[in-house]
């Protein structure tokens, strides 16, 4: 099954975003706006300011009319560094198995 890499390589700031599944399960079900992305962390806006890191996370991701889901694991590093690594994010992706 050939993965849709589209997601990965869009901008976050600004969209809505859902902590799916983290590996610290006080991060789970936290949602709101990205406001700033780092290489390992999102920083959230909802009722408060949250600090997620992305490594061992599943978000939900909200942009426009669609709804992904998207790997921490996947996306760690620098927003403006993803579409340079279009083949690092494709070799986590190939060994995870899909949510």
């Amino acid at each position: 099954m050939k993965t849709d890499i589209k997601p990965y390589l869009v901008e976050y700031l600004g969209n809505e975003i859902e902590v799916v599944h983290h590996s610290n399960r006080n991060n789970e079900g936290k949602s709101g706006i990205v406001f700033h992305e780092s290489r390992r962390m999102f920083t959230i806006v909802g009722k408060s300011k949250v600090k997620i890191p992305k490594h061992t996370g599943i978000f939900r991701i909200k942009q426009d009319s669609s709804t992904f889901l998207i790997e921490g694991d996947a996306i760690l590093m620098r927003p403006e560094d993803r579409l340079k690594n279009q083949r690092k994010i494709l070799k986590t992706l190939s060994r995870r198995c899909n949510y």
